[in-house]
């Protein structure tokens, strides 16, 4: 019998809207009021359950596996949003507009 490893991953989100002088300060004040335990998450914040593979192992060194992926992932590409493309290339939103915005000053 084979062993497997499965990972069950839930993800609490919340909307907070915060005043603020430019979007830099919008998202210190949440990260701050996040540290702080003044805004936390629970059930009730519940939006999403995936149930998946830990990893690719067993298929990483599959040529034909991996062209199959890469053809797909390119099909796909062009219909992804700009923010789906932010945050595939940049991981977050604040990330993308903080490295954006380093470009521009220098």
């Amino acid at each position: 019998m084979e062993t497997f490893k499965i990972v069950v991953k839930e993800t609490l989100s919340r909307t907070i809207v915060v005043k603020a002088n430019n979007i830099s300060k919008a998202f210190e004040r949440v990260n701050q009021l996040y540290k702080t335990e003044k805004i936390v998450l629970d059930y009730n914040d519940h939006c999403n359950t995936e149930i998946d593979i830990k990893d690719l192992n067993a298929f990483t060194n599959n040529d034909s596996f991996s062209n199959f992926v890469l053809k797909t992932a390119e099909e796909m590409i062009a219909n992804f949003s700009v923010e789906k493309l932010a945050k595939i290339g940049f991981g977050k939103l604040n990330d993308t507009i903080l490295k954006f915005s380093k470009g521009k000053k220098q």
